[in-house]
């Protein structure tokens, strides 16, 4: 029986709309939420500027960068959010670069 599930999912180099993180973590929260795996914990691999954190970039390229990124950057948001039922068994790492 697993106790911890680590979550890294992405659309490769693509920065086009999609929410193969968001689905994928729901799918599992989904899961989580049974009684039978209670005990399971998720360690989720994220992005800095998703969620309520910010890219702190000088002269205007972190505005730039999450203009770029948003539909990434949006996804991930829906991935940590997902976990919000569970997320006493959830920790969440913002990577700075993948």
């Amino acid at each position: 029986n697993a106790r911890v599930v680590i979550v890294s999912v992405g659309n490769g180099d693509s920065v086009a709309k999609s929410d193969v993180r968001t689905a994928s973590a729901r799918a599992l929260a989904d899961v989580m939420e049974k009684p039978r795996y209670r005990h399971v914990h998720a360690l989720i691999v994220s992005s800095i500027g998703a969620g309520t954190s910010k890219m702190k970039i000088g002269m205007g390229m972190g505005k730039i960068i999450s203009f770029h990124l948003r539909h990434i950057l949006k996804d991930h948001t829906g991935q940590e959010n997902a976990f919000g039922t569970v997320s006493d068994r959830t920790v969440i790492v913002r990577a700075t670069s993948l």
